[in-house]
């Protein structure tokens, strides 16, 4: 995950900052384990790099930007994984 972050940081610093990114999410789904990861990554304003707000949860996840909302990635990875039987099954 570390060179897609890297990839992501790059191509956002060098043009996201003057298109006002101020924060994006990275979202893996992982079908092996039946999880969903988010990590959700901020622009510090003086470096204009990217730092990390959450580091790849796989919990309830919570923030404030760009506005409330709260992900549960439990319950999306469920889902998720419902959806997949059902296609499987259904084949």
């Amino acid at each position: 995950m570390t060179a897609a972050v890297t990839g992501h940081s790059r191509f956002l610093s060098e043009g996201g900052f003057t298109a006002g990114v101020p924060s994006y999410w990275i979202v893996v789904p992982d079908r092996d384990a039946a999880t969903i990861a988010l990590a959700e990554l901020v622009l510090d304003e003086q470096t204009r790099t990217y730092r990390y707000a959450t580091h790849y949860t796989t919990d309830v996840f919570r923030t404030e930007r760009p506005w409330p909302v709260k992900v549960d990635l439990p319950a999306l990875a469920a889902r998720m994984a419902r959806y997949r039987r059902g296609s499987v099954g259904g084949r």
